[in-house]
């Protein structure tokens, strides 16, 4: 993407055919309103290379054709601060026609969730808090393929070329008032930004007697993206604006009148891009 005459990377994931979920401030600059928005917005599948982005991937490349990011992130006025807060979520429709779109070239895309999907309530050893096991996926601009590469991420400068799966603990974390996070372990820099935290990553598998799956036992749930990170190397720690219900957000449930998208910020994007009345891209062939 762009903002203004500079190039960013972040990172993103597929939770519909054409439809990506990423973090607010890949698109927008926090509370800068109509002049916040960024242009040249391209999702490139498992994408290999940064300075070529239209021969990134190997199925290709699509240019963002409109997206969606909470009214309160572009006010500027979230709960929190600019950088952490509840709501550093957005969601992406491609531009492509429907028999075009990155699942009718062999991409898949992933369920999501909201609300702690997957997590428990944790022992002694988490001082009671919530927690599951997470999957984070991301591009991180200090890895690149490419030699002499110099492409910004929103923290940083290289190449974003390299994908990086790290899997922690993730805990429910709450770091101001009103403000819902997960927190896990993390070395990846910037341009990670907006990468999906999964629950139940991988392929479903087949369980011996005795054993189950559990009780959330969807596969390859989005909770969250990722928002933020410390810069200081020595902090591997880095957060996420988690999916589900806040004080901007306190539904349980919002629906276009015949489909629950969910709960929370989540589930009010969903239905201003896919619901009936809304954006109708589900009935074009976009969503799920």
């Amino acid at each position: 993407m762009r903002f203004g005459n500079s190039a960013y990377v972040c990172s993103a994931s597929l939770i519909g055919k054409g439809l990506a979920v990423t973090a607010a401030h890949c698109v927008h600059e926090y509370g800068k309103g109509l002049s916040g928005w960024a242009t040249d917005i391209y999702f490139v599948p498992a994408a290999t290379s940064s300075s070529n982005v239209k021969k990134a991937g190997p199925i290709g490349c699509w240019k963002v054709k409109t997206f969606w990011i909470p009214t309160c992130y572009y006010n500027g006025n979230c709960r929190g601060t600019s950088v952490i807060n509840s709501n550093d979520v957005a969601v992406l429709i491609l531009n492509s026609k429907p028999n075009k779109l990155p699942f009718r070239k062999g991409a898949n895309y992933y369920n999501y969730g909201w609300n702690g999907y997957g997590f428990t309530t944790g022992s002694t050893f988490s001082s009671s808090r919530s927690m599951g096991q997470i999957t984070q996926l991301g591009y991180p601009v200090a890895l690149s393929r490419e030699k002499g590469s110099n492409r910004s991420s929103k923290s940083g400068r290289s190449g974003g070329s390299v994908m990086i799966r790290t899997d922690s603990v993730g805990m429910y974390y709450v770091p101001y008032t009103y403000v819902k996070n997960i927190l896990w372990g993390s070395s990846q820099s910037g341009g990670r930004s907006g990468g999906p935290e999964l629950v139940n990553f991988g392929t479903d598998a087949k369980h011996n007697s005795g054993s189950w799956a559990g009780y959330d036992s969807g596969r390859n749930v989005v909770l969250g993206v990722t928002s933020w990170g410390y810069v200081n190397p020595y902090i591997n720690l880095i957060g996420a604006s988690m999916f589900g219900q806040n004080v901007e957000f306190p539904s349980s449930s919002y629906s276009d009148g015949t489909t629950n998208w969910g709960a929370g910020n989540i589930g009010a994007l969903m239905p201003s891009t896919c619901g009936v009345g809304y954006g109708g891209w589900q009935a074009k062939g976009y969503c799920r």
